[in-house]
């Protein structure tokens, strides 16, 4: 396949987003069992601008694509769930219109119509990194000036904040891996996972070869979220404790682009070698936790994402391919 690059991806609803240097596709099984592929061109910014990739500079910048990317890429799969939601309720019109009776506001199909527009998903990302401050940083904040015997001890108070931190995020992974929907996603996660495992270890992309591999990953944004907090829990610790609560706020605001790119830098350093003892060590934690982010995949689910690699493999294998913009659904077999 030529020189050997990264692969990563995410899940989405009812399937996965692979993404390789040049190329995103988005993979989606809609409910009449065919898998919906689009593929899309991408350049980094940082491969645009080398200025950008310096380290600690391009984790910051990195981690940016990669949200929109991500929302795009539900967005599309949305399209898809609220598509196959449309086609049940026009047929469900038709049927009553055979029985002779009238329904109110019937939803048609909606195929290619955006669920959410390039501001709407700015607007989302945005409120998305609010709740995010306002969990992960304002509470965390906010119950640790009520541990009484570390009063007045700085280096104890801004520790026991990094651990309240982490363990409201192990908490919320936990309470929404309770949702089925949810669990359907941790299961494409897992998916995702075998996938890349077995295109890196230059395995056939097939169902039964894929299925050998952990649902864990190096990688993994849900390691990257890991070493976040370990990072901020270090960092924050010899900040010293102001007593108002705002300013502590404003100053992990401030550090989060220093904290992300430390922790990207780290993740890179360390997935390259995991095959070393201390590599594993040290992403023992990380992947450890994949276990509540992913959960093993039924063979359609791999199927799935093997589609969404394929489409992303076949392009960086023909280079000449040149897409000038998002390819519309197209169908592919499922099978």
């Amino acid at each position: 396949m030529g020189k050997p690059f990264f692969l990563g991806g995410q899940a989405v609803i009812e399937g996965v987003m692979i993404r390789s240097p040049n190329y995103v596709s988005v993979a989606v099984r809609r409910a009449s069992g065919e898998i919906v592929v689009r593929r899309e061109p991408v350049r980094s910014l940082l491969s645009r601008h080398k200025a950008l990739d310096r380290p600690l500079i391009r984790g910051i910048f990195a981690l940016i694509e990669a949200m929109i990317l991500g929302m795009r890429s539900l967005n599309f799969s949305a399209e898809v769930a609220m598509s196959d939601v449309g086609e049940k309720d026009y047929g469900d019109l038709t049927k009553d219109r055979a029985r002779g009776r009238r329904r109110k506001n019937p939803r048609q199909p909606c195929e290619g119509e955006p669920i959410l527009t390039s501001g709407a998903i700015a607007l989302t990302m945005i409120a998305a990194f609010a709740f995010g401050l306002v969990l992960f940083v304002v509470v965390p904040n906010f119950f640790t000036d009520l541990i009484q015997p570390i009063q007045d001890r700085p280096i104890l108070q801004n520790f026991a904040e990094g651990i309240v931190r982490l363990g409201m995020f192990i908490a919320y992974v936990v309470v929404i891996g309770f949702m089925k929907d949810i669990r359907r996603v941790f299961q494409y996660h897992g998916a995702e996972h075998k996938v890349v495992w077995a295109v890196e270890e230059g395995r056939p992309l097939d169902v039964a070869v894929a299925r050998g591999y952990s649902t864990a990953h190096p990688r993994c944004g849900t390691n990257f979220i890991f070493i976040v907090l370990v990072v901020s829990i270090i960092g924050f610790t010899f900040l010293g404790w102001d007593e108002r609560l705002v300013l502590r706020v404003l100053s992990r605001i401030a550090l989060l682009p220093v904290i992300a790119g430390v922790s990207y830098e780290f993740v890179r350093f360390v997935a390259g070698r995991c095959n070393t003892w201390w590599g594993r060590i040290l992403l023992f934690p990380g992947l450890s936790l994949q276990r509540l982010t992913t959960r093993r995949p039924d063979d359609s689910q791999i199927e799935v994402a093997i589609k969404a690699m394929e489409a992303v493999l076949n392009l960086e294998e023909e280079p000449e391919v040149e897409l000038t913009a998002v390819v519309s659904p197209e169908p592919v077999p499922a099978g």
